[in-house]
């Protein structure tokens, strides 16, 4: 090999060399990154960090949940947004650590966004899964949160000094619904307020859902046949809606279940066993065994028994 052959050698391997060391890595996730430590390690880290953390409490058998974790973590978008803004970190609300984080922060249904401080104060709470353009926005009301002046506090003064526009009932029930902390009897002053034929707009279903506690036939007649219609949803927005109408139903079922004991009616229970059978199917989205399904209906049978006749037999 000549001198002038070895060096155009050299100098092509030194090209290539340069090449590839400045060619990006592609090997690195795209989405969220999640911390992974005990919850105080999660804490400390965002304090050392100087963010607040946003938390997905979840568990393994909620559809949306899985949905969200498809569809937004993997996202570049999302992941810029979160790995720049918070400390990222996931809970299994079923699991170790994650039973006494649900219950601190009074977590009942799933997925649920914890925004919290280095310190563990909440600063945002958002239920659901209504698709990343939403899951966006609320990344961004969170970081605002600490500017957000006019607390749950604030406005259950003002709907006790008696305000009752439209605008502020559906303001003050969502902020009751986010919470966790839902109000029957200010829902039915809201529907009052609004034409019936607004009842099934999707704006008024989370805000029924999301605060009814006690049966109401008219509101079973609402949120049933559109949580049947929403099984087959596949879009974010749309499978959020379908959960939180059927925890909707779930709650006035309950409510029902009660009524059947107390007023001692076998034709409620066999309301309460039709609609329970159809929500679990409708949350499963298939037909459960009918042995199960039998399994189930004979537990609220047993229950009824018991408690109207002392037996169980």
């Amino acid at each position: 090999m000549t001198v002038k052959t070895f060096l155009h050698w050299f100098s092509l391997c030194l090209t290539v060399t340069a090449t590839f060391a400045a060619a990006p890595r592609t090997d690195e996730p795209a989405g969220i990154k999640f911390f992974t430590g005990s919850w105080k390690a999660v804490l400390a880290e965002a304090k050392r960090q100087n963010k607040p953390v946003f938390v997905d409490i979840y568990t393994t058998w909620c559809g949306p949940c899985k949905l969200m974790a498809k569809e937004a973590f993997p996202n570049p978008q999302v992941g810029e947004k979160f790995n720049s803004s918070f400390i990222n970190y996931q809970l299994d609300a079923e699991k170790g650590e994650g039973i006494e984080v649900a219950k601190k922060y009074a977590v009942d249904a799933y997925p649920t966004a914890l925004y919290v401080s280095a310190s563990g104060d909440l600063i945002y709470r958002a239920v659901g899964y209504e698709g990343i353009r939403v899951m966006m926005e609320e990344a961004d009301r969170a970081l605002t949160g600490k500017r957000d002046t006019y607390t749950l506090t604030m406005m259950e003064q003002d709907y006790a000094a008696g305000k009752r526009d439209t605008a502020f009932l559906a303001a003050y029930l969502k902020k009751r619904a986010s919470e966790q902390k839902p109000d029957n009897d200010a829902l039915m002053v809201y529907l009052k307020a609004i034409p019936k034929t607004d009842w099934t707009s999707n704006a008024a279903l989370n805000i029924i859902a999301g605060n009814v506690e006690r049966y109401s036939e008219p509101l079973m007649a609402v949120l049933f046949p559109k949580m049947l219609q929403l099984v087959t949803a596949t879009d974010g927005e749309t499978v959020s809606l379908h959960s939180t109408i059927g925890r909707g139903v779930r709650a006035m079922n309950e409510d029902h279940f009660k009524q059947a004991i107390s007023k001692k009616d076998e034709t409620i229970l066999a309301e309460v066993i039709k609609v329970n059978e159809a929500y679990l199917e409708a949350m499963r989205g298939k037909p459960i065994p009918p042995d199960r399904a039998e399994q189930i209906a004979n537990g609220y049978r047993n229950h009824f028994r018991q408690q109207t006749t002392g037996s169980d037999k």
